[in-house]
């Protein structure tokens, strides 16, 4: 049943999707899902109630009001489903969602404004749009997502959010989804435990959240709820469906606003950014204006002490914004792209600064093209401010270890596995590393260097950096995979442009 409905499901969006508006149907898919879902799991628990309690109203009533989420039979997927054929289901859709919302406005408020069922530019005009509209709701009403679901929701909001980012945002050159590997990658690096407070200042779709939510264990190793998730994303979009996302894998202690966290974080103390013991972030790649004219010259003090970042580069903003949101004894762990790693300039004083405070504690170079809209090099910094006495940083070479794909490539457990337990032997002073995969550089190296983080260059066999200390390989496949990004947003536009002429 479980492939039979998903194929059936993405069947319905290869149907209709020429007549879509592609950029926002997965917007449609994701909200019924979760209409869906929650509905599936409310009934449920009105028929264990009314079983239990021998169809007494009062009880019933008092113990449905304690749900997770307040519906209604005039409020759920089923009153959508009774009037699938009515000709004006896209606005009984959207006064249906309206409700589920203000049922539940300290969790759900907003969680829908991003999509309007009775939309003609996404949706087409009345009669196309009632079709899509009444087909889906039947291909959900076909499934059961309740509490003893024969579909994983787990897996298909996944496959959705997989579709949304590759349908939406390659074009846009925005990335919302972070691959489920590299996200349990950061966990298990990371390591958040019992009571922890975890923080993703560019959520996306809440990827690095939820994995390190499953992470979460106490002092026996076992799993805990004991932890608090917080999150910003600059797309109230895409915020929303993280606020869904998280809601569908059943956690609860989520904190997610929508907004810039650069200019205008949204979780703070005393006016200043709120500090957490964990951080875990893709900074976005390749962001030029991030809102330095924005800010005056104290905050622009205050916020990046480690040195102000150029305008037209964002990539240390977030850095920087990532550094100063973790506690005293706090860690973080962001993706990057390489050229973090070597950039000349304003950056390398940065670098210079964050180094000589002794706060980077490993630099973990990953394969090529392991995300969906870009084959540009990253990496993973990890950044403790409770190092102690140990001033050298890890560095691990990891860009041979993968699985090759069509459409990208692909972190195996053996190979996240590796990775995460040469760094553990590292945090535990084992001293055994494997030659061209990993080293442990003394700082006196790191200041040799101009403090270029260049990963292979402190490793042996290589042919050595060019006489500035850039990495010119790993410039060019930077700069190639900007002109490969540039050029599908460039068709894009074209697209859009002769679709408005029509």
């Amino acid at each position: 049943m479980t492939l039979q409905w998903i194929n059936e499901l993405w069947g319905h969006f290869d149907k209709y999707h020429g007549r879509l508006n592609t950029s926002a149907a997965g917007h449609y898919y994701f909200a019924m899902l979760f209409a869906k879902c929650i509905s599936d799991r409310w009934e449920d628990s009105l028929l264990d109630y009314q079983q239990k309690y021998k169809g007494d109203k009062a009880i019933i009533e008092r113990k449905m009001e304690r749900e997770r989420f307040v519906l209604n039979e005039n409020f759920n997927f089923d009153y959508i489903f009774r009037n699938r054929f009515d000709p004006d289901i896209g606005g009984i859709i959207n006064r249906t969602l309206g409700r589920i919302e203000e049922a539940n406005q300290q969790k759900l408020e907003g969680i829908f404004g991003f999509v309007d069922f009775n939309s003609e530019y996404d949706l087409g005009e009345t009669r196309e749009r009632n079709d899509f509209l009444m087909t889906l709701v039947e291909v959900f009403a076909r499934v059961n997502l309740g509490r003893n679901a024969n579909v994983p929701i787990s897996e298909v909001a996944e496959d959705c959010l997989v579709a949304f980012d590759l349908h939406i945002n390659a074009a846009k050159g925005r990335e919302f989804y972070t691959p489920r590997e590299i996200c349990n990658l950061m966990s298990e690096l990371l390591s958040p435990k019992k009571g922890d407070s975890i923080y993703d200042p560019t959520c996306g779709t809440g990827g690095f959240l939820l994995a390190a939510s499953r992470r979460v264990a106490d002092e026996t190793g076992r799993p805990s709820r004991d932890y608090a998730l917080y999150g910003q994303e600059k797309s109230k979009q895409v915020c929303s469906l993280a606020k869904m996302n998280l809601y569908l894998h059943d956690l609860d202690s989520v904190y997610l606003s929508p907004g810039d966290a650069i200019v205008n974080p949204e979780w703070k103390e005393d006016g200043r950014p709120m500090k957490f013991d964990i951080v875990a972030s893709q900074i976005p790649f390749s962001v030029n204006a991030w809102g330095m004219e924005l800010l005056n010259s104290s905050e622009l003090a205050d916020r990046f002490p480690w040195g102000i970042p150029p305008s037209r580069k964002g990539d240390y903003a977030f850095i920087e914004h990532i550094l100063g949101s973790i506690n005293y004894k706090g860690r973080a762990g962001v993706l990057v792209p390489q050229g973090v790693l070597f950039r000349e300039g304003r950056e390398q004083l940065i670098r210079r600064n964050i180094i000589d405070q002794n706060l980077l504690e490993a630099v973990i170079g990953l394969p090529a093209n392991l995300l969906f809209h870009t084959g540009i090099p990253c990496a993973i910094l990890l950044f403790n401010k409770d190092k102690g006495q140990q001033k050298d940083i890890l560095f691990i070479n990891a860009a041979g270890g993968f699985e090759s794909g069509k459409r990208q490539n692909r972190l195996l457990d053996e190979h996240i596995n590796k990775i995460v337990r040469t760094y553990r032997n590292f945090k535990k002073s084992v001293p055994a590393m494997e030659k061209a995969f990993s080293r442990v550089v003394r700082i006196e190296e790191i200041v040799a260097a101009d403090y270029n983080l260049n990963i292979s260059r402190y490793f042996d066999g290589h042919d050595g950096p060019a006489a500035d200390g850039i990495d010119v390989p790993a410039l060019e496949a930077e700069i190639a995979a900007l002109e490969k990004d540039l050029a599908a947003l460039k068709r894009s536009l074209e697209k859009e442009y002769k679709d408005l002429k029509k």
